[in-house]
């Protein structure tokens, strides 16, 4: 996809004043900050900037007062993005540990989950680590299916078309 328009959008509607004002007191300004600055990590991967890097450090303060109030609908964001943003430092120990954390506290939520493992797999993939790449890659995509998200299963096999085999037909996960 287009992540500048992508980008756009979800700061549209971050910064929209009737949009905070209506649901302010609940978790979706939080949701749409942290696919934000998802969207802003994927731009920044490909070409990185201190100013992106540095809204996205203000993101993850906003996301873990956010965690404050309601930990089981954000835990799974704030790692996830915390796991971004350290691999974009390049700590990758604890870039790991972050994904990892992530995907534990989104067990349960099967999109979320499904990020989680995506993500993880595509760490792998920049760490060489082959066969965890394949291994989250796969589950990602299986889980994307269980919670109905064919085309997004099919575009994780197109783009990741050499670290995902198919496994059997209806495998569980859970």
């Amino acid at each position: 996809g287009d992540l500048e328009v992508a980008l756009g959008l979800s700061s549209m509607a971050v910064n929209l004043g009737s949009f905070r004002e209506v649901l302010g007191g609940t978790i979706f300004p939080y949701i749409c900050e942290f696919y934000r600055s998802m969207t802003q990590m994927s731009i920044l991967h490909l070409q990185p900037c201190k100013k992106g890097l540095s809204m996205v450090k203000k993101s993850i303060k906003v996301l873990r007062s956010g965690r404050k109030k309601s930990p089981g609908n954000l835990s799974h964001h704030v790692c996830l993005l915390e796991a971004e943003y350290a691999f974009a430092q390049r700590n990758f120990d604890s870039a790991e540990r972050l994904y990892l954390e992530a995907i534990h506290h989104a067990t349960g939520v099967i999109h979320e989950y499904a990020l989680g493992c995506e993500r993880l797999g595509w760490f792998y993939i920049q760490r060489a680590n082959r066969e965890s790449a394949q291994e989250q890659l796969e589950k990602a995509r299986l889980l994307y299916l269980k919670w109905g998200a064919k085309a997004k299963a099919e575009h994780l096999e197109k783009k990741y078309s050499q670290q995902i085999t198919k496994g059997k037909k209806g495998q569980e996960l859970f």
